[in-house]
């Protein structure tokens, strides 16, 4: 016993005495210098860019080849292009990474800045191509990529079918993408039956989950002269999801709170977010869910062009679209296209249901002829067997209704305070799917105004006072707390509107409820509560209280304050 003893000792002491070599699992390498970026960054092993990078030779392969499976932080540092200098990818290739596998980390780094974009050319070759700036493809699950932001100009001539994403030109297994940015431009010219080009994934092959999340595109993509019968897309996240036959479980999409601000233009299918989606029939139920998602480019599609997706294409996967918006122009660039704020054409899908999703864009047959639009300007539906299902906001007065009671403010500022209520369980649906995007508010308005403008909506008090040239703000666009309290299941909000003039004290005022949306930087109200309050006047209410002020038990200074309300002052007296 005592001689194993001594042995471990003396194997612990020769331990201590020879430490591990450099490069062990958790060793931060950092990278200063092209040289250094191109000599010491391998496929394993953890990275830290210490200085921006600048690459002084045009590239024709990646800069780590194989699959990567370490992690990358540029810690805020950018790489670019010496002046003059480009890279033109091949087959499969992506500038920095051939492709990212297991666990791969990327993170914090320009990929080009706005002054200097990265300059990429995408090269004709006679295979299959999945090209991309970061990686070409995935190799393993799950590769994490955030906070990068990718500024590029894209261009070629492509005679085979290209799949191109500025982060990944093939997702062939799961990936995380989020809090990133594509800038810039995309453009290609390609007699191929196949060009699916999308600003982050060209496309998804993967019986896993790909998930964006808080993405931003704002690069232009522009595909020209796709084959006669080609399925060709663009979309401003991915390009094409495309899983046909089979009965294994296929790929499942999420894409949350992300945006779509470029000009996307392509001869076949174009959509906001998604281009084409193809799952073939016998897959097994895997959702593909858009949440929060906002398009404001303009679509101009040659097939089908949607503000979220331009084709949904026998899935029989669900496909659900939630609080998703559409504020881009939507344009036929050629004779019988299909054209909708979501999706440009639901042909055989099993369960496409939108939940409070909305087209504020415009649907432009552009003079072609045959050209079809969507239901309410959301959905186009080609073929029976394509049920889809829309709801929208809180329509119904059972869950967003006004409290018929109102008070005065006691205190400066003068002022009258109106309460809603909206059904809990609903108002959370809506927060879930607007996230920060969502706001309660109440218009209060003098009753003659309400009766002047035909109608007690923003639109109709805003056309009012303009045509009648009125300048004061006698009616109030209020912004309420809806955090005050719960009740009976319903959250209680108030709003309230102040007055300067003691003349408006005697107004007869109204108030009603709303909810509105961000759209952008404005703001777009979506739902009204079924009725207003009844009309009534801070003095009316001041008047209430002052009578049962002993019983209320008020002070002086605020009987006082009630008081101001109904008792002229002197200089209105006069």
């Amino acid at each position: 016993m005592k001689k194993a003893l001594s042995v471990f000792l003396l194997l612990s002491i020769l331990l201590l005495a020879f430490p591990f070599p450099a490069g062990a699992a958790d060793e931060i390498i950092e990278i200063g210098s092209y040289e250094e970026l191109k000599n010491n960054l391998k496929t394993t092993g953890n990275y830290k860019l210490t200085a921006d990078i600048v690459i002084d030779e045009n590239r024709s392969t990646s800069i780590v080849s194989g699959s990567f499976t370490g992690s990358f932080d540029g810690d805020g540092h950018s790489i670019i292009f010496a002046e003059g200098k480009k890279s033109t990818l091949s087959s499969g290739q992506g500038l920095f990474f051939e492709a990212l596998g297991t666990n791969a980390k990327i993170s914090n780094v320009l990929l080009g800045t706005p002054e200097n974009s990265l300059t990429v050319v995408l090269g004709d070759t006679t295979g299959g191509m999945n090209p991309g700036v970061l990686a070409g493809s995935t190799t393993g699950a799950t590769p994490t990529i955030s906070g990068v932001d990718c500024y590029v100009v894209v261009s070629g001539t492509r005679k085979t079918a290209t799949n191109f994403g500025c982060f990944l030109g093939n997702a062939a297994n799961s990936v995380e993408i989020e809090n990133s940015t594509v800038n810039g431009s995309v453009s290609l010219d390609g007699t191929a039956g196949v060009q699916n080009m999308g600003a982050f994934i060209g496309i998804v092959r993967t019986g896993g989950t790909v998930r964006l999340r808080n993405c931003v595109n704002n690069a232009d993509i522009t595909v020209n002269g796709t084959a006669v019968g080609g399925a060709s897309s663009v979309g401003g996240m991915v390009g094409a999801i495309v899983q046909n036959g089979g009965s294994t479980p296929k790929s499942t999409m999420q894409i949350t709170n992300c945006v779509n601000n470029g000009a996307l233009t392509c001869s076949k299918i174009c959509g906001g977010m998604i281009g084409y989606v193809n799952n073939g029939a016998n897959l097994s139920e895997r959702p593909y869910r858009l949440t929060g998602c906002q398009n404001f480019g303009k679509i101009s599609a040659g097939t089908r062009g949607g503000g979220m997706i331009g084709s949904a294409n026998k899935v029989s996967n669900s496909v659900n679209l939630t609080g998703c918006v559409n504020a881009g122009e939507i344009v036929a660039t050629a004779n019988s296209a299909a054209l909708a704020g979501m999706i440009g054409r639901n042909y055989k899908t099993a369960d496409c249901t939108l939940t409070m999703c909305y087209n504020f864009g415009t649907i432009d047959e552009n003079g072609k002829t045959g050209v079809l639009t969507g239901t309410d300007g959301l959905v186009v539906n080609n073929d029976a067997s394509a049920a889809y299902t829309v709801t929208s906001m809180l329509e119904e007065g059972t869950v967003f209704t006004m409290k018929n009671v109102a008070a005065v403010r006691i205190l400066e500022p003068m002022g009258i305070r109106f309460t809603a209520m909206v059904d809990e369980g609903a108002y959370k649906a809506a927060q879930d799917a607007f996230g920060q995007n969502i706001r309660l508010g109440l218009l209060i308005a003098p009753e003659q105004y309400v009766t002047d403008a035909g109608a007690f909506t923003a639109e109709a008090l805003n056309a009012m006072k303009a045509e009648k040239n009125i300048t004061t703000d006698t009616y109030l666009d209020c912004v309420c707390n809806d955090s005050n309290r719960t009740e009976d299941g319903n959250t209680i909000f108030t709003g309230a509107v102040t007055s300067r003039y003691e003349k408006q004290y005697s107004l007869d005022y109204q108030a009603i409820s709303y909810i509105a949306i961000r759209v952008g930087e404005e703001w777009k109200i979506v739902a009204y509560a079924t009725e207003a309050t009844g009309a009534v006047s801070m003095a009316y209410i001041a008047k209430q209280a002052w009578n049962n002020r002993v019983e209320e038990g008020f002070t002086e200074a605020q009987i006082s304050a009630l008081e101001k309300y109904f008792t002229p002052s002197a200089s209105e007296a006069e």
